[in-house]
């Protein structure tokens, strides 16, 4: 199976977890809903897909292939490609989580104080990543792209 052939898209579930912003917390990466790519879109069946895929590594030079995303742990337990890879031998893989709603509300001052003091890579939604803040604590800020990063500042 090679990428692009329809047997290996097949394996994708659509979740979207590869395309949201893993968020470092206690040696987890967690995903929250409101950070995610900027050209990720939900689908009237409630699926994510990306709304420039066929021109996705020239418009969004982030972006991974699936087996980048397998080597760098973008993807959840569960995807289809992590599967796949299991299946042709042992893999030691954790990749993204998402947290159950009342442990994601006991860690998401920490989220914030991560963004916060980190940024947030310059892929990531500003409508999300404004609509996060806002839901975490508030605050106006401004935001300035850098490094490959947006960097947040009080405004």
């Amino acid at each position: 199976m090679t990428p692009e052939t329809p047997e290996h898209e097949a394996l994708c579930s659509r979740c979207g977890t590869s395309c949201h912003y893993g968020v470092p917390v206690n040696g987890l990466s967690v995903i929250v809903d409101d950070l995610h790519c900027t050209f990720l879109v939900r689908t009237d069946d409630g699926r994510f897909a990306c709304s420039v895929y066929e021109d996705r590594f020239r418009q969004a030079p982030w972006c991974a292939t699936a087996e980048e995303a397998l080597e760098q742990g973008l993807l959840s337990q569960t995807c289809g490609y992590v599967a796949a890879a299991r299946a042709k031998g042992p893999l030691a893989y954790r990749g993204k989580t998402r947290l159950h709603p009342r442990l994601e509300a006991k860690v998401l001052p920490a989220i914030r104080a991560e963004i916060l003091a980190r940024g947030a890579p310059a892929g990531v939604s500003l409508e999300g990543l404004r609509r996060f803040l806002a839901r975490t604590g508030g605050g106006e800020f401004t935001v300035e792209e850098r490094e490959g990063r947006f960097w947040l500042s009080p405004a």
